[in-house]
Parts: C-alpha cells; structure tokens; sequence
C-alpha cells in the first residue's frame, strides 16, 4: 500500500523544497495529527505512527531537525507508541542528536506508564551512549519507587473491599472532619486540596471496581450504611453493632498511601519529566535533585500568583456590580442570614461576570439533557449551598472541636443539635431524594414571576453541579472515552434514588474553579463552545473598541490569494498599529504534565497559525483597500504589526510560541479597562462603600492614582503595557 507520508514527502520534493526540509515539514503534520488519507480513505489514528516511522525519508532529517521543536515532539510520539520498531533510527538519533533523544525521554514518561518496548530500545541504546543509559538508571529508580507505592496503595485496598462507594465516601467524611476542616480562627489545612484529590481516586477506584447494583443507593441502603460504619463510631453503645474502627484505620492507612503515590508522581515523576528548572543525578540507586534554572521554578510560581490576584479582582468587580444592583441596601433572606446572603450574591456576580467576559458563557447553559439551565442561579445555588455547610456544619463543628477536643464528641453533639433544631441532619455527609433537593433548592431560584421557586429551574441547577456515579461506573468499567469529574467540579453525587453532598468539601471549595472546569473541562464537548468562543472574540473585540481601536472579527483572508492562512480572530488597528490576536479557550489546570501538553499542542499550533496569519494580513494590507477602510488605515499601508496568542489559561504566560507572545485574556481585559488597583487592593471597594463614597467617584480617583496611561490611552502604550507585563506591577 501507498505510504500516505511518503507520498507527501515525495510531493513537497517536486515542489523544488530539499529532502531535510521536506522531511521536517512532513514530520510537522505527523506530529499535528492531521488528517492522512491512504486510498482515498482517511487513515485510523493508530495507524499514523506505522505509517510514520516506517518511511525511509526520516534517515533524511539532519541533527538540527530533530533537535527543532517538532523534532523532538516527533521522537515523543515514537516513544509513546507500540506499533512499530525503529531501534536503528534512534541509534542514528543517540549519535547525532542526543540532547533531542534525552529531552523526549523525559517528555514521553517512558518506563514511567507504559511503553515498556521502547525502554528496552533505549537501553539497548544506552549500550553505546553513556548519557542515554544514565537516564535509564534515573527512570528505572523512579520507576521502581512508583512501582513500591503502587504495590502498598494495591495491598491497602484489598482491607477495604468489601465497602461499597457510599461507605467508603463515609469514612473519607469522618477523616475529613478530623482532619481538614479548619478551627475558628485558623487557616485552611495546606494540604487540604491535595486529601481532596487522593480521595477523589480512592472513589473513582472504587466505582470502577464495583457491579452497578453497589453504585445505586435508596433510604434503606443507605441508613443500613450508616448504622453499620458511622453510627457505632459516633453513638458508640454496648448493644450495638461494635464500632469498625479497624475499616477507619485501614481507610487512613489507605489514603496515606494513596497520598505518598500521587506525591512521588507530582514531585518526582511529573518534575522529572516536565520541569526544566532541575536535573535528577543518580548517586548510585540515590536520585539528587540539582536545581539549574530558578527562573523556571519562579515563574511558575508567579503564575499561582497572578491567579490568586485575578480571584481578588474579579471578587472586587463583583463588589462593584452588586452595590449598583437592586439587592444593595435590602435585607436578603431572614435577617440572621443576610451578611452571609449577601456575601453569596457577590460572589454569583463575581463568578458571572468571569464566566461572561473570559469565557463566552451564555446566561442559560445547554445541559446534556437538553434543558437549559440559567447560569446565575446555578452559581448562585452552589454559593449558597456553601455558606449554608459553613454556617450550619463546619463552623459549629469547629466551635465544639475546640471546646472538646474530641472529632467525635463534636459530630455528635452537632448531630443532636441538629435534631433538637427541626431534625436537621447534620452528618459528615448529607444525603436526600433527587425531588426533596429540588424542593430545598427552590428557595434559591425564586424570582417575581415564581415568588416561592421554580422547581423546573431548581431540577435543571441540580443536574448542573450533579456528578451520576452510576453513568460514571459504567464508563469507567467499559473503558469508554469521556474526562471524569472530581469532587469540586460536581459537589452534588448521585447514587441511585439519593443525592449525596460534602458538607467538609463543599463548604470550602472554590467554586469558581468548579463552575470552570464543569464547563470547560468534564464537558468541554458541548455543543455550544464553538459558538461561546466566538462570543469571546467579540466582546474582546467590543472592549478594544470602546479604546478607539478599529475591529474586525473574523476575517478569512482569500484562499486562492493568501494561501490556506485560515480565519483571523481579532484585528485591531489604532495609531497605524495594528494587533492580531489569536484567542485561546480552555480550562483551569494544575499539573506541570497539563501545562506542557498545552504549551506543545494548543499553544504551538497557535504561534504556527499567527505566522501564516499575520503574514497573509500584511500582504491584503497593500492589496485590499476595502479592508484598510474597514480597520481606518491609508489604503497600501504598511503597518507596525504584533501578534499575541491571547489565551483564558494563566500558564505559559508571556512566554513565545513562534516569536508570538502569549498572554492571559484577563490581561488584556483589565490594561483596556485600566483597573489593575483592583489586583491589589480588594479591599479598597468596600471601605469606599462603608465610608459612604460613590462608587463611581471612588473608582476615578483610584484609577488617576493608579492608572496605566497616566498621560493618555494609546496603542503604542497599551501594547507596551501589555509586552512589559505592567499590569502585574500593582
């Protein structure tokens, strides 16, 4: 058969290109996964790579091809497939281009997962090439570490067998209230995100393991549950059931193991693949850590900077919003609860305004169900259900921790509490029928139309945040594609006939990173992203604008004149500058492996993209009058002309894809709006507000204090605003 890259190469050489740059730019689209079509059909994915390495123009490539970015990427694919063997190419590679060879090593997390074929080729290797063995020492060490951990997690696991995911999640809720939930006064547990993911793979292992009958729930399952693994713990009594504190010393022992796992694959294995500011030295079967380019380690940090100041502000901008709002000023809810309301409302709004301005979501969200569900109550259900866990379980909780000293003492005199006031449940976990959460959150949807709730509303808010565990194992078990949620991204778990909620979780999550990433992470396939991301390119555009730039969305430069440049996202001109902003949606992430998965796919094809589109632009420049009308520039003209990838992600921030520069569209949105004091001084709003100032008055005077263009807006200063990182500065 055809070798469709052969082909390829074939044509670009009788096109008059030379065979080392015919066989990069083939290799290019092997490593971009385009299409390939073999026999007018397009050829299956997991035939690219044999397809691929089994060309003879790969030998063609020079030492400096694969030591290039799409080199190296190249040579990370190989590593990561098992359908063919190219041990004399990477002979060729180790000789010639072992820096490409040692960094795709460490980016392919070869004999670290999988791919066990390829190690033995490198060790073959190492045969001949000192450095390549080395890291072959270094990896089998990590591997060997992992391996123990594993093994400890899998031996852990057999104690707890027998429970099925509710049990389970119930001693990860006693642990949780021993452990994580802060006292009065105190701080957050500085660890307490990372319990919160080890537990979320304890669950996810255990809903996979078990049949669909251990997955649904009822009342009398669930009550069977409880009196056979909480209730003896907490109302220990001679004539019942003997409290199982075997099972919640095995679920600690469990979890610490689960803990030192994901520990030695974020801090040893994800470091050794994916940060460049180390190197790992072996001092025989010791792995030393050398530290090699602080700078590195810095910004990364800097970057979990700039996030924490982004949460402030957009906080701030909800300030500002709802003191202008109808709200300000009422009393909302019974009066015992309105600083706490209050405070709810303000982070919807804040959350909306974020959800609106950076990533294009609409007021009602399309669900899977095919309901529409309106955004602000959804978020604004989600604030309220916090506070309510903070008020009515965490903060008493605390309170008689304190006083007892005793984690369950304290649960069980905020359970009896509980039932003296209305018999309120307040357990470490709750749990209800699917139609009474509906009725309890019908309180928060009200409007004037439906006074006392609306139930339609209330159903489509709860599928919103609503993690099926049945669905969830279902797919798990049959290996089925899909991103499965965690804790945080979808608080409310249904389990059969019940819905069960966190109190310890909930009541201190960051439910702006949950409404994010259940959008744009677990259901990243909705229909509606495509046109949400357009919706971005506008309203950016509508703030340029509304700066005095001349914008043009969407322009698709002539095919047959410009070459295949594809569609412009953002053009604006002002001051004969003209900016072309390539715009990036996605997701909050949190690991070193997702930032370099990003910066090598998304980020890299969008600095490849801005070349042929900044390039196909200056040349319409001095061809088509009509487009210099449309963007105010002297027809023929030859503008100065910056391009930006303008991303909703923090990472990678102003660093270059292409020659491109990359950075935040949250920067971009506050240099056009010049309310960088926002950043740093969350506070200043509400003391305005308490000392009686007009909020508009307020924001002016701080703004000429502070302001980003102290002598006037221009282009020239804003892009020097933006390339010297000026906003970052307050």
């Amino acid at each position: 058969m055809v070798n469709p890259y052969e082909q390829r190469f074939q044509t670009l050489l009788a096109k008059g290109m030379g065979s080392s740059a015919a066989a990069l730019m083939t290799t290019e689209r092997y490593v971009d996964q385009k299409p390939v079509v073999r026999n007018k059909k397009k050829l299956p994915l997991g035939e690219h790579d044999e397809a691929f390495w089994s060309s003879s123009f790969l030998m063609l490539i020079s030492p400096d091809g694969w030591g290039s970015e799409i080199g190296r990427l190249a040579i990370v694919r190989y590593l990561k497939q098992s359908r063919i063997s190219r041990l004399d190419l990477l002979i060729v590679i180790a000789r010639t281009a072992p820096d490409a060879l040692l960094w795709a090593i460490r980016r392919s997390r070869v004999g670290l997962s999988s791919h066990p074929d390829r190690f033995s080729e490198l060790q073959s290797v190492g045969m001949s090439c000192s450095v390549v063995a080395e890291q072959c020492e270094i990896i089998s060490i990590l591997s060997e570490a992992c391996q123990a951990k594993t093994d400890e997690l899998e031996r852990c696991k057999t104690r707890l067998a027998e429970l099925s995911p509710f049990e389970l999640l119930l001693y990860g809720s006693l642990f949780a209230y021993a452990e994580l939930v802060p006292l009065p006064g105190s701080n957050h547990h500085p660890e307490m995100e990372e319990y919160w993911e080890a537990i979320n793979d304890l669950l996810i292992w255990k809903i996979a393991s078990v049949p669909e009958s251990g997955i649904k729930l009822n009342i009398d399952k669930a009550r069977r549950s409880l009196a056979t693994h909480l209730s003896p713990l907490i109302f220990p009594s001679s004539q019942g059931q003997p409290a199982r504190h075997d099972l919640y010393e095995a679920f600690e022992e469990l979890l610490a193991a689960q803990l030192e796992l994901n520990a030695i694959n974020s801090r040893s294995v994800d470091a050794y693949c994916y940060d460049d500011s180390i190197l790992f030295v072996r001092n025989g079967k010791v792995l030393e850590i050398e530290q090699t380019d602080p700078a590195v380690r810095d910004k990364w940090h800097r970057d979990g900077e700039k996030l924490a100041k982004l949460h402030g502000y957009w906080l701030c901008r909800g300030m500002q919003e709802f003191f202008r709002s109808p709200f300000a000023g009422k009393i909302i809810g019974r009066p015992e609860n309105h600083e706490l309301n209050e405070m709810a409302l303000i982070r919807a709004v804040s959350n909306r305004l974020l959800l609106d301005e950076v990533y294009g979501i609409d007021d009602r969200v399309l669900l899977a169900t095919g309901t529409r569900v309106p955004l602000f109550n959804a978020l604004l259900a989600l604030e309220l259900s916090s506070f309510f866990y903070q008020r009515e379980f965490l903060c008493p909780f605390g309170e008689l921790l304190k006083q007892t000293g005793d984690c369950l003492v304290a649960l069980r005199t905020l359970f009896m509490r509980g039932l003296i006031d209305g018999m309120q449940n307040r357990l470490p976990l709750t749990f209800t029928t699917r139609m009474d959460k509906i009725n309890a959150i019908c309180g928060w949807v009200v409007s004037d139309a439906q006074p006392h709730g609306d139930p339609v509303m209330a159903a489509a808010v709860l599928d919103f945040w609503t993690s099926d565990w049945s669905a969830l194992s279902s797919r798990l078990r049959n290996h089925s594609d899909g991103k499965e949620p965690n804790l945080l991204e979808r608080p409310f778990l249904k389990m059969g006939e019940l819905i069960v909620q966190l109190p310890w979780l909930t009541g201190l999550q960051n439910n702006r990173s949950a409404a994010i990433n259940n959008l744009r992470r677990v259901d990243s396939k909705r229909s509606e992203v495509k046109e949400e991301t357009t919706r971005i390119e506008h309203r950016l555009g509508a703030l340029f604008a509304q700066r005095g730039f001349q914008v043009k969305v969407g322009w698709v430069p002539d095919r047959d004149t410009y070459g295949d440049a594809g569609e412009v996202d953002l053009i604006c001109a002002m001051d004969g500058i003209v900016l072309v902003i390539e715009v990036k949606s996605s997701y909050l992430r949190k690991t070193q492996w997702e930032a370099w998965l990003h910066a090598s796919t998304t980020l890299r094809k969008a600095g490849k993209q801005l070349q042929r589109k900044t390039t196909a632009l200056m040349q319409a420049l001095t061809m088509d009058a009509g487009l210099c009308a449309d963007l105010g520039l002297p027809p023929g003209t030859v503008p100065s002309m910056t391009g930006w990838i303008v991303d909703t992600s923090i990472e990678l921030d102003h660093e270059r894809f292409s020659g491109f520069l990359k950075i935040s569209l949250e920067e971009v949105i506050i240099a056009l709006r010049n309310d960088c004091h926002l950043l740093s001084d969350p506070d200043g709003i509400l003391k305005a507000i308490q000392d009686g100032v007009n909020l508009d008055e307020a924001d002016h005077v701080v703004d000429e204090a502070a302001s980003l263009y102290p002598q006037s807006f221009s282009a020239a200063r804003f892009v020097d605003v933006i390339e010297s990182e000026a906003v970052w500065s307050y």
